[in-house]
């Protein structure tokens, strides 16, 4: 059986500084997974080459058997993120248009709300949320 995510000797330098350190783990279909640590731990670096938003510098990210490295496009559609907090001066509805349009790997950047509607991601947010600035949403 494939694992959903397994992640291998996953690495990532930013000049010399090493903020993820060679980590190892697997999530299995249908299970729940999350990151816990201090500032600083490499969570939110893991979060960003999970989601292909960075590259790793060592290492290997299998989403569903597919090889982030080298067939990310199928593994894109699988992913889905919704971050706890935006430093963003977007809007809420722009910060997730902007998080669907990244993280899908779609060619149009003029994503409607009403993909997002029908894709069961607004249904967090109140529509008097929709149009204030993100910062941390809840």
């Amino acid at each position: 059986m494939t694992h959903a995510i397994e992640v291998e000797n996953l690495t990532k330098y930013y000049d010399k500084f090493l903020a993820v350190d060679h980590i190892n783990f697997t999530v299995e279909q249908g299970e729940i997974f999350g990151f816990l640590g201090p500032n600083g731990a490499g969570k939110t670096t893991t979060q960003r080459m999970l989601t292909t938003l960075l590259t790793p510098t060592e290492g290997r990210i299998l989403v569903n058997g597919h090889d982030l490295s080298r067939d990310a496009y199928p593994a894109k559609r699988q992913i889905g993120l919704v971050p706890e907090e935006s430093n963003s001066p977007l809007t809420y509805a722009q910060d997730l248009m902007n998080h669907a349009v990244l993280g899908s790997g779609l060619l149009d950047p003029w994503l409607d709300l009403s993909m997002l509607a029908l894709s069961g991601l607004l249904f967090l947010f109140p529509a008097v949320k929709m149009h204030q600035r993100a910062r941390v949403l809840g």
